[in-house]
């Protein structure tokens, strides 16, 4: 809360002590599109419903839950059902909605079902797969020289779990990652800050990672409100309620921050209007 303490001392928002503005507003995808095919015991389908409902909520990019087969179907069961789950998310919402995907990891050990999902997803133009496996450059060498061979451009993005920006160096000398994400809540702005503008000579793009954190996502829209290499911003619509985000607006698949003091948000005037959990205290 310093940055927004220094804003308001200043009277200007905290993107303005950062840099120049370069964009409003802000596109945002949607991330909260989970394994609901498995949790609802359904096929792909279902995802694909998901997926055509949030396009109709406005966003104009999602993410999709891959990496089935390390957890959640074991095997090639797994990798069969990452496939189809692009198709019907690509098929329910159409050419031209920014669709990517998230691995968590899900094929470590098994570059061949990796090189499978990716050469029979490229017709459908993910813009990105994101944690495929570790943060290794020997994986990510051996996944860049294979995704060459069977000719699949789909973009790679990772970083999520790196803390010293300058790990990102090496993967994007050698042409590894095409988007970095450090995570917003555990790095901190003026480190995302800094990721961007080490990313910028390597043409790499920065999408922080942002997970239940409504003040994260305000951080974000920040960052990219200053940075060109900062193209778009994570929103899982978490909405914590200690805040008042009213100044804040979504629209059309973009987020507009206001020009106040600060973040932009204040806390809530009214607390009294949450559910309690059991005997929470209220400090006042």
């Amino acid at each position: 809360m310093l940055l927004d303490l220094v804003g308001k001392l200043r009277g200007k928002p905290v993107h303005a002590l950062f840099g120049e503005e370069v964009r409003t507003p802000i596109d945002a995808y949607d991330g909260s599109l989970y394994f609901v095919d498995v949790a609802s015991n359904r096929g792909a389908e279902a995802v694909g419903e998901v997926a055509k409902a949030i396009r109709g909520d406005g966003y104009r990019g999602l993410k999709i839950k891959v990496g089935r087969p390390w957890k959640w179907m074991p095997g090639e069961a797994g990798v069969v059902r990452d496939i189809d789950v692009v198709i019907a998310a690509r098929e329910a919402t159409g050419a031209n909605m920014n669709l990517m995907a998230d691995a968590n990891n899900g094929y470590r050990d098994h570059h061949d079902w990796a090189v499978r999902f990716l050469k029979e997803c490229s017709p459908y133009r993910l813009g990105w797969v994101e944690e495929i496996f570790s943060e290794t450059l020997d994986d990510y060498r051996m996944l860049h020289q294979q995704r060459q061979e069977i000719n699949a451009d789909t973009p790679v993005a990772d970083g999520e779990s790196m803390r010293n920006m300058d790990e990102y160096t090496p993967f994007m000398q050698a042409g590894l990652y095409r988007y970095i994400q450090p995570n917003m809540r555990t790095c901190g702005f003026s480190k995302v800050l800094y990721a961007a503008d080490l990313a910028a000579p390597w043409r790499v793009n920065v999408v922080a990672h942002n997970w239940m954190s409504e003040l994260g996502k305000i951080a974000c829209l920040h960052a990219a409100r200053i940075r060109r290499n900062i193209p778009l911003i994570e929103d899982n619509r978490y909405h914590d309620l200690a805040l008042d985000r009213s100044a804040c607006e979504f629209r059309e698949g973009q987020w507009l921050i206001p020009e106040k003091p600060g973040w932009g948000v204040d806390l809530s005037p009214n607390y009294e209007q949450f559910t309690r959990l059991a005997e929470e205290i209220v400090i006042t």
